[in-house]
């Protein structure tokens, strides 16, 4: 695979996956972070790992004013670039494909997510609660912010 050229980069992820991709945003000269349907994760998130041979790094998630959002964080260990794959998850219904099928270490912090913050990751193989033994109901979610309806029906 040749050299990316990361100053027209971002140029190059919206020819490939132009309807896919909600948003770009350069953090820094070597972080970049894509806003992407949650639909194309799996297909983008491969194209990083098999074309660019870019390495997962981690995944993040936060609440966020519509829900949740997820962040996979890719790296280009040769030149130091990361990409932030960013999908928006709505609060009605906090799912996305899992990747753990496609990267082993994507298993172990999207069970994380989903035992924190209650975002069911579709097929994940082993969607078990990880890190709160008895702590916590397995319904419980302790950081997911309540929903804005469960919000309004606790004022009335």
């Amino acid at each position: 695979m040749a050299a990316v050229n990361y100053e027209i980069f971002p140029d190059i992820l919206k020819l490939n996956f132009d309807s896919d991709i909600l948003g770009l945003m350069v953090l820094q000269r070597k972080r970049l972070v894509v806003q992407i349907r949650k639909e194309a994760l799996l297909e983008i998130a491969n194209y990083f790992l098999d074309e660019l041979k870019y390495r997962f790094v981690i995944a993040s998630g936060m609440n966020a004013d519509h829900g949740y959002d997820i962040i996979y964080h890719f790296s280009d260990d040769s030149t130091g670039y990361m990409v932030n794959l960013m999908v928006n998850i709505d609060e009605k219904k906090p799912e996305i494909e899992s990747m753990a099928n496609m990267i082993s270490a994507a298993n172990w912090i999207e069970r994380e997510i989903h035992e924190i913050l209650g975002v069911n990751f579709i097929n994940h193989p082993n969607l078990t609660n990880l890190i709160s033994g008895e702590n916590w109901e397995e319904t419980e979610h302790p950081y997911a912010r309540p929903s804005r309806d469960n919000k309004k029906s606790q004022r009335t």
